[in-house]
Order: structure tokens, then C-alpha cells, then sequence
């Protein structure tokens, strides 16, 4: 599914109108598209429920006006307010007499405001069709007493397209914007709707066809997509009945220290449970001493540690010497920041030449050094939380987390890497310029763990050869769809990292059908 910014949705009707799908006609279709939308929730008897459709004076207000055409040859209570004057684009206009020609009534903000509220107070349903993904700013003063009557109303509200008040781009929301109840989305969703705190206006999203020719949506070239089921089941290997172990290749996951063997722990596992044919655990010797007794199915490489539990430069020949057996490999978590851990991970990227998943302190350990990442022959992953990703850029966490999409993006392409921001709507950035969003998970994954799950998860994937955006979607997506599967059946509040590795066989059950 794809996600779109503003430029390219303008581009795409740009471009269809040149193909001869004209802006009036998409707005037909769009208004047509919410028509059928609105009844298969309502069903097709409209008669007695009485409609507000709230029009701006742009193209969203046209949508709007063919909407309320529609609605009233169902019903013959329909209202439409003009929230900003007279229509100013030929298409928006056109629609405008026609439904001045149905003889719907039509207020103006500017000389009806009580008859306005009072319709709004009887209204059984009101339309959002003020601003769409044109908006910027502020929202006006004028709209606001009728803005804040639509939201106190005793009815659902329908946007189009978006909620009026957000920001299609950034997921900025304005003061006094429009909740909306559900959203009818056309054509495609916006980045912005993906983003908080616009993807908590929208209430429930349905997005309709709106006729934009397949061509106009080929030539925006690079865009951005969902990460859904149907992807994740198409990157899937299969397992071969006739393979053996080697086949599903050999991850050396480089984790842990004596204050965070869990980490080391949790990514093991959630490695093994991912297919990968050998995972080799490196960690102090004091790690894999207290945990061996529970992992029976990895390999383990002891390291020498230093005073306080961590792993000692003087392992570093050992690790060395056992990057060559590994088809993958996976270091940071738990590892600890000081000069020996910053030693061993600029090492390791510097000799290795197979994927590397760098996450936890692995990212930390080169914040002051991003550039080995471009000098590397490894294809790399990096797994930032948006403090990890505020440090390797030298800004702020809040100035990560409100451009999270063109910062990941711009640093995937700029160092040659894969990033998997992590966090609400996690973003895959590809060296290419691409970006994938994930919807799925929830706050049960906002605990100590997570992250080494999915970076062992991640790890395993590279190591049975899969490309590092595959491994990284196919991660990011179980990952949260395990989260949700033991939410819908327990709690957030009680699902420990643990339990998304023990729901992973059932996850994979399901892409297996």
C-alpha cells in the first residue's frame, strides 16, 4: 500500500489530468467513493438523517459538494456550511451550482453562524471537507466556534481525505482542528497521517479509489509503503525438506555484559527462533556461564571481560578470527559504552564483509565516528530509538521525532545503510531512498528488550541471506504482530520481550498458510 507525500498526490492528479482523467472527474470519484463509503456503514436508507458538510473553498470543499449532491438524492435534510467563502477553482465551483441547482441548503459562515450551530446541534452526521491535505498553519480564528461545536456535537465526524488542521506531511496538528470520528481517505495515505499526533485525529481510516490512472502513480518514481502481511509472506523463505543447517546460515550475535545478560539472551533466542541454522552467542565468559543452562540450541564464544563485566579488547583477535564462519552478524546489545566496547565495534565494521545488524550501544559506540558506516564493505542495519538516532545526528531527540521520516531516510542514503527507526510507526529507510512504514505493534513493546528481540530477529534474516530491507520489514512486521496477537489475548500491560519470541512459531504459522 502506498503512502504518499503532498507534492506526489498533487503530482498524481497532475499527471492523470494530462492522461485525460480530469481534476473534476477525480473529484467526482472522490465524493462518489465517500457516498458509497458512508453507506456501507449506514446502509443505503439515508432518509430522516440529516447531514452537515462543513466546504472550504478549495478543492477538499468540492469533494465536499459532490458529497453533499450525492447525499441529498438519498436525503432530504442535507446542509452545507461555507466555512470560507466562495469555491476559488473551476472544479470546486462547478459542483458548487450543482448543488445550487438541487436546492440544498447552502449557509456562509460569515452572516449564518447561529442557524449554523443550531443545523450542527441536529446534525446526525457532519462532513469534514474544509481543508484536506492542502493545510498548513494555523487554523482561522473565524472557524473556530464552529470547529469546536462539531466536536462537541452528539454525532460522528466524517473528514475527507484528512482531518482539517493536519498536516499531511508532518503529522503536525493545529490548534482547534477537527477529531474526526473516521476518515475517507483518497487515493492513497499521506506520511503525515502516519505520524503523531495527526494519526490520532483520524478515528477510523477507509481508503477509496479515486480513478488515478496506474501510469500517474508509476511516474512519482520513488515512493513510500505500508509494510503489510502480503510482503512479509512474498520475502519468506522456504524451507527446503531436503536442507540441513548450513543451509539457513551462521549468525555471530557479539552481545551482553555481566549488568545486561538479558540482552545477550533475548536476541539469541529470538534469532533461534527465526530459522537461522547456527547462532554463535559472543559474550563475556561470566554471561554465557549463567546463561548456557537455558539456551540449549546456540553456540558460544567466550570472551575475556574487563573489571566490570564487560567485553575486553583483549578479545579481539578471538571475535576476529570468527567473523569469516559467520553469514551474519549482529552486535550492540547490552554491550556496554566505553573504549573497549568502541574498539570492538569499529573493528568488527571495519573486517567484516557480511551484513552486520549494529543496534543498542553498537550505535552508540560510533555516534562520535558516523562516517566508518560509509567506509565499510558490510551492508549494515542500524535499529535506533529516536535517542540513539538524536545522537548519530547531533540534535535533539524532539527534533528526531518530529522529521523522523526525512531524517532516517536522508541518513540511509547519505551513509549507505539501512535504518529501522525505531518507535511508533517504525520506519525502514533503504540506501535507495525508500521508505516503509509499520502500523502494527503497541505500547505493550515499550519496555527494556524489545529492541534485542528485533535486532536478533533482524540478525537472523540477514544470516539466511535474505537483503537487508527484507530482513529488516519481515522483523519490524512480526515484531509488532506478535505484540498485537498477545495484546488482543492478554495485555500491553503484562507482555514481557520474552513473550513476542515464544508468539513467533504461531506468527509464522499464520505467514505459512
Amino acid at each position: 500500500m502506498l503512502v504518499l507525500t503532498t507534492e506526489q498526490m498533487k503530482k498524481a492528479e497532475n499527471i492523470s489530468n494530462n492522461l485525460g482523467v480530469s481534476y473534476l472527474r477525480l473529484m467526482k470519484n472522490a465524493g462518489a467513493a465517500a457516498f458509497m463509503t458512508i453507506t456501507s456503514i449506514l446502509g443505503d436508507d439515508l432518509n430522516g438523517r440529516h447531514f452537515v458538510v462543513l466546504c472550504g473553498n478549495g478543492n477538499n470543499g468540492g469533494d465536499g459538494f459532490v458529497l453533499a449532491s450525492r447525499l441529498a438524492e438519498s436525503s432530504d435534510n442535507v446542509t452545507i456550511v461555507l466555512m470560507n467563502s466562495l469555491p476559488l477553482t473551476e472544479s470546486a465551483e462547478s459542483m458548487y451550482d450543482y448543488c445550487k441547482q438541487m436546492q440544498i441548503e447552502i449557509l456562509d459562515l460569515s452572516f449564518d453562524i447561529n442557524l449554523i450551530l443550531s443545523r450542527i446541534r441536529s446534525a446526525n452526521i457532519i462532513i469534514d471537507a474544509i481543508f484536506g491535505i492542502g493545510f498548513h498553519g494555523e487554523m482561522p480564528d473565524k472557524m473556530a466556534t464552529v470547529i469546536d461545536a462539531a466536536n462537541s456535537a452528539d454525532c460522528d465526524i466524517y473528514s475527507l481525505d484528512i482531518p482539517s488542521g493536519c498536516n499531511a506531511d508532518s503529522g503536525k496538528v493545529a490548534s482547534g482542528s477537527i477529531v474526526a470520528d473516521k476518515t475517507i481517505v483518497f487515493g492513497a495515505l499521506k506520511i503525515g497521517q502516519l505520524l503523531p499526533p495527526c494519526c490520532d485525529m483520524l478515528g477510523e481510516v477507509h481508503i477509496v479509489e479515486i480513478g488515478l490512472p496506474a501510469r500517474a502513480i508509476k511516474l512519482l518514481g520513488n515512493v513510500a509503503s505500508l509494510i503489510n502481511l502480503d510482503m512479509v509472506k512474498d520475502s519468506l523463505p522456504r524451507r527446503d525438506p531436503s536442507s540441513h543447517k548450513g543451509n539457513y546460515g551462521r549468525l555471530l550475535n557479539i552481545a551482553g555484559s555481566v549488568r545486561m545478560s538479558g540482552a545477550a539472551a533475548l536476541s539469541t533466542l529470538a534469532a533461534l527462533r527465526c530459522g537461522v541454522g547456527i547462532c554463535t552467542l559472543a559474550a563475556p565468559k561470566q554471561v554465557i556461564s549463567s546463561l548456557s543452562s537455558g539456551i540449549f540450541e546456540s553456540l558460544f564464544l567466550p570472551l575475556e571481560s574487563d573489571e566490570n563485566g564487560f567485553i575486553s579488547r583483549k578479545s579481539l583477535n578471538t571475535l576476529k578470527s570468527n567473523l569469516h564462519t559467520a553469514q551474519a552478524i549482529s552486535i550492540g546489545m547490552g554491550l556496554g559504552v566505553n573504549d573497549d566496547a568502541k574498539i570492538i565495534v569499529r573493528e568488527v565494521i571495519n573486517c567484516a564483509n557480511v551484513p552486520i545488524i549494529l543496534d543498542a550501544d553498537g550505535i552508540n559506540c560510533i555516534a562520535d565516528d558516523i562516517d566508518i558506516l560509509k567506509d565499510t564493505n558490510a551492508d549494515i542495519v542500524i535499529t535506533p530509538h529516536p535517542g540513539e538516532m538524536a545522537r548519530l545526528l547531533n540534535i535533539t531527540t524532539d527534533e528526531v521525532q518530529a522529521n523522523r521520516h526525512n531524517l532516517a531516510r536522508d541518513f540511509a542514503m547519505k551513509m549507505g545503510i539501512t535504518v529501522v527507526l525505531k518507535g511508533r510507526c517504525t520506519i525502514v529507510a533503504t540506501p535507495d531512498g525508500t521508505i516503509y512504514f509499520n502500523t502494527n505493534g503497541n505500547a505493550g513493546l515499550a519496555r527494556g528488550g524489545s529492541g534485542d528481540v528485533l535486532s536478533g530477529m533482524i540478525g537472523a534474516f540477514l544470516a539466511q541471506g535474505i537483503s537487508t530491507v527484507k530482513a529488516a520489514t519481515m522483523a519490524v512486521f512480526l515484531h509488532g504482530l506478535c505484540a498485537d496477537r498477545i495484546a488482543d489475548r492478554t495485555s500491553m500491560q503484562g507482555m514481557l520481550p520474552s513473550d513476542i519470541i515464544a508468539e513467533l512459531p504461531d506468527a509464522f504459522a499464520l505467514l505459512e498458510r
